[in-house]
């Protein structure tokens, strides 16, 4: 069992003298540490003389890292539990960076586990990961670890306070993102932490941001980094992550190189320090059972006349202005990168910060005046042309699709070209919550399901998605990153997968997109240098920031035979008046004023979207037992719905004769009836539609999940109900309705109610307003 917070401060002492131990015993391991370390840390490691302070690490095996309902690692799994044991024996954080699909986090659950049934370490441990694996991380912790106590650390400030001084939560894994890492940066800074793990660790790749502040001031035994990418952009980002692992020790780097500094060298010193704290296996070095991934040749495309046009106005207008600063330079070289991808997508960002919140894809496109037929979709992108043919072949062959891009804008237009050309889809991006984001992972990945394209926005859909559903991958338009686009590319090829996943990259010939292709590649090759040894050229080590200076480059380069094959003034010779037509040329002068002054001054028309906040119907019946309100026993009436009660059929304590119930009261189809969780805690909820049984998604028994004849929609799960437009009720967004297992007759009211008893006795009775779970081992497909 762990002791006090004070206690844990001194066993984090004697970590630090078993490292300084293990250096200086070990020459060749100071040497690869000295360029990360300040001299005043060197010095201390000169002057260690205590001795070891712990035994040697217990042998890890399939046996002992499995659990008793009956999971087992794979072998490489267990070697990387091995891996974490050794190096937190030896007191010396590391950075776990397997593939992506690989199963990180079922090795740091059962990593977990072992300290606990070898060493009765309870916790306290922190994991910090994305929002998008919050829910994965508690389900891998249940799977691999069910004998330690889990708490989803997230949600309103009042839960988060009130869970702080909870005394039965000091020794259990505390979940949380980096967003509420920030937020409560006082409270896990003054706790101790035997262990501390960061997901996607690439988030602290600048030094100077406040999550990396916040995680270096970390207390901990043993810290730990997880990432499948760890070199993004530059040698600084290594020095960032080792700030990390190592605060005490590591000296700052700022990630420039002078003209003295040699830049392979320090490429060459970051690779020799992660072959000692990291470990990293990839899809092709060990035996999965899983297809290849075959990655195809980039499509390079030539523009159409009018995206040749935009981009050379555009690039002409930017270099020749006199008010070309940083910022201008900046938001011409997305309108670029947006022309490439579809011209029309100009107008839709244009209208951005300008829609309601609430409008959706058809009153965006309405609003930037494109009209949803071939000419304005298809006709005027090349890539769009191009896409058109590559999912006609798609679907002719039974293969499905992911498509990303890195703007909501061209979503827009491919949900369009979707619904255009008939093709069922789902869409997540940015704007998703947790439970659609879930819910849509559910509907294409289902045995079933007839859903033939996802559409994804890069960033949003490269971390904690898995769509095993679909075997082609398209990358509508790169990224300078590369791995963020490698990251998007692995989504399909996961544990899972049983068919060749391709993946197609789409790029436009002699524009900026080239250029940044080829940034990206020099910077995945200093990626691919550092973490696995491949080739790295001269300066690609010195990292290829997008400075002012690069984004000139990129722009004095791109598009070279639209500039260079005209004369200064004139584009006439470009044009053949057979095939041109005054709408085009129309087009290009209304977008070229477009891109430079923005939209008339019209709006998006916003959509009458009750919120709940407002009684919209009165009843005076009580929803439960459908009894008429009693004479002088006034109904509890719910304040954002229109359901009432009896105060017996709730619970609640009966009002006085004559006297008005609560104004502001919440009925119980308002939380989880077995976590009790509140709607506004996931920002959804699954109201059954008989009786005051609500669920969250954690909690909704997986037969709800069962697909409908067609393969696109839930047969349980809807938006609607009958009598909702009676009631006054609208759609909302935050919730879905149901009829319960026990209304439906598969549960009998006994089960019912014991298992609801059984679940809450599980759990908190801490305010329903907090994300706070206690996670109980859950079903699901062995590994």
């Amino acid at each position: 069992m762990t002791r006090s917070n004070e206690a844990l401060a001194a066993i984090a002492e004697r970590f630090e003298v078993q490292f300084r131990w293990e250096l200086r015993r070990n020459v060749e391991l100071v040497q690869v540490f000295e360029p990360f370390f300040s001299d005043k840390a060197l010095r201390r490691i000169e002057a260690e003389t205590r001795g070891a302070q712990f035994l040697p690490a217990p042998v890890a095996t399939p046996e002992n890292t499995g659990v008793a309902n009956g999971y087992t690692l794979r072998s490489y799994q267990v070697e990387g539990v091995q891996f974490l044991l050794n190096n937190f024996h030896r007191g010396m954080p590391c950075i776990l960076a397997d593939d992506m699909g690989l199963g990180k986090t079922a090795q740091i659950s059962a990593f977990l586990h072992m300290l606990q049934v070898h060493h009765n370490i309870d916790g306290p441990h922190l994991v910090v990961s994305p929002l998008s694996t919050l829910t994965a991380w508690t389900k891998e912790l249940a799977r691999w670890a069910p004998t330690l106590r889990v708490v989803k650390y997230h949600g309103e400030r009042k839960g988060r306070a009130s869970l702080r001084t909870t005394r039965g939560y000091r020794h259990c894994v505390f979940v949380t993102t980096p967003a509420v890492l920030n937020q409560d940066r006082g409270f896990f800074r003054k706790r101790a932490w035997v262990v501390a793990v960061v997901d996607e660790a690439h988030v602290l790749k600048r030094r100077n941001t406040i999550i990396s502040y916040v995680a270096r001031k970390l207390t901990a035994c043993f810290r730990l980094a997880v990432t499948g990418t760890p070199v993004h952009n530059n040698v600084g980002e290594v020095w960032s992550l080792m700030n990390f692992l190592y605060p005490a020790y590591c000296t700052s780097y700022d990630g420039s190189v002078s003209e003295d500094d040699d830049p392979v060298t320090a490429a060459e010193d970051c690779a020799k320090a992660l072959q000692c704290v990291m470990l990293r296996r990839t899809k092709g070095s060990i035996e999965l059972g899983i297809p290849p991934r075959v990655d195809e040749p980039t499509r390079m495309l030539d523009p159409t006349w009018i995206q040749q046009q935009l981009l050379s106005h555009m690039t002409e207008q930017v270099l020749n202005g006199e008010e070309a600063n940083e910022t201008r330079l900046q938001v011409h070289f997305t309108h670029q990168r947006i022309v490439c991808c579809h011209p029309l997508a100009l107008r839709l960002l244009a209208l951005e910060g300008r829609a309601s919140g609430q409008a959706g894809w058809e009153e965006r496109l309405a609003a930037a005046g494109i009209v949803l037929n071939e000419a304005s979709i298809v006709a005027v992108s090349a890539k769009m042309m191009e896409l058109d043919r590559m999912l006609r072949e798609c679907k002719a062959n039974g293969h499905r699709c992911l498509i990303f891009s890195n703007f909501t804008s061209i979503l827009d237009l491919l949900q369009a070209f979707c619904v255009l050309r008939g093709y069922s889809f789902e869409r997540l991006d940015g704007t998703t919550s947790r439970v659609e984001r879930e819910l849509s992972m559910i509907r294409f990945n289902a045995p079933g399901s007839s859903c033939f394209v996802f559409l994804l926005t890069t960033t949003a859909g490269g971390v904690g998605v898995t769509l095993t559903g679909a075997d082609t991958v398209i990358l509508f338009d790169a990224h300078y990153n590369p791995q963020i686009d490698r990251q998007a590319a692995d989504r399909a090829h996961r544990i899972g997968q049983t068919r060749v996943v391709r993946v197609h990259r789409l790029c436009l010939k002699n524009t900026i997109e080239e250029r940044i292709l080829d940034v990206a590649l020099r910077k995945a090759s200093l990626g691919d240098f550092i973490v696995d040894g491949a080739g790295c050229k001269g300066n690609d080590a010195a990292g290829l920031a997008l400075s002012t200076q690069r984004i000139r480059m990129l722009l004095s380069g791109a598009n070279q035979f639209a500039v260079s094959s005209r004369e200064p003034a004139s584009y006439t010779h470009m044009v053949d008046s057979d095939d041109r037509t005054s709408v085009e040329e129309a087009m290009v002068a209304e977008l070229l004023r477009v891109e430079g002054e923005g939209l008339p001054g019209t709006r998006v028309a916003k959509t009458e979207i009750r919120n709940g906040r407002t009684v919209v119907g009165v009843t005076h019946n009580c929803f439960l037992c459908g009894e008429i309100m009693r004479p002088l026993e006034p109904l509890y009436h719910c304040s954002v719905c229109p359901k009432a009660y009896h105060a017996e059929c709730v619970g609640e304590p009966r009002p006085k004769a004559g006297v008005a119930g609560p104004r502001r009261w919440t009925c119980p189809r308002h939380s989880c009836v077995l976590c009790g969780k509140g709607q506004g805690v996931d920002g959804a909820v699954f109201m059954c539609t008989e009786c005051s049984a609500s669920f969250c998604f954690d909690c909704l028994d997986p037969r709800y999940f069962d697909l409908d004849e067609s393969g696109a929609q839930f047969v349980h799960i809807r938006r609607e109900y009958p009598g909702m437009a009676a009631e006054g009720i609208e759609p909302q967004r935050s919730i879905y309705y149901i009829t319960c297992l026990r209304c439906c007759g598969v549960l009998s009211s006994s089960s019912s109610s014991s298992s609801s008893e059984t679940d809450s006795d599980a759990v908190s009775d801490d305010d329903d307003d907090v994300l706070l779970e206690e996670v109980n081992a859950p079903s699901g497909v062995k590994q």
